[in-house]
């Protein structure tokens, strides 16, 4: 998987809201970075900013240098998923909203898109909502401060 953190001239960054409609109505929302699968002959910076661009509508250009890492266990819509996730970040101005290009998949359990401070990210979860990756708002704080780190950082 391929995502990245879209940050705005504010230090906010893009997350998308999804709940998982096989759990029922009272579902917590989870909110993360875009992003998706990586094509077969594609590189992982070529996926994420095609994935943008399909969930988003936004066209990066530059997406830098994996910065972050993940692996992840997580049942969502009936499938189970065991995921290695590289993320970038790109600084960019503009709007977004939820692309036409989304899969059918995708627009039945993306609700929302929205720009969050990292201290924002903190009232999400406050409100019952998940965010992900867990420690998003503490790198997102690191990477602003510091730039890129020298070595992708493993994130949960």
């Amino acid at each position: 998987m391929a995502r990245v953190a879209l940050v705005d001239p504010g230090d906010r960054v893009l997350l998308l809201a999804t709940r998982d409609r096989a759990l029922g109505p009272g579902a917590a929302r989870l909110w993360h970075v875009p992003g998706g699968g990586v094509e077969p002959g594609e590189s992982l910076a070529d996926a994420a900013r095609r994935e943008v661009a399909e969930e988003t509508g936004v066209v990066v250009d530059d997406v830098g240098p994996v910065i972050w890492r993940r692996e992840v266990v997580f049942d969502f819509g009936g499938v189970h998923y065991e995921e290695d996730e590289s993320y970038f970040a790109a600084r960019v101005t503009g709007e977004a909203s939820l692309a036409p290009a989304l899969t059918e998949a995708e627009a039945r359990a993306v609700e929302a898109l929205a720009w969050w401070s990292p201290t924002d990210l903190g009232r999400l979860v406050a409100r019952g909502d998940r965010v992900f990756p867990v420690d998003l708002a503490g790198a997102l704080t690191r990477w602003l401060a510091a730039g890129p780190p020298a070595a992708p950082e493993r994130l949960r």
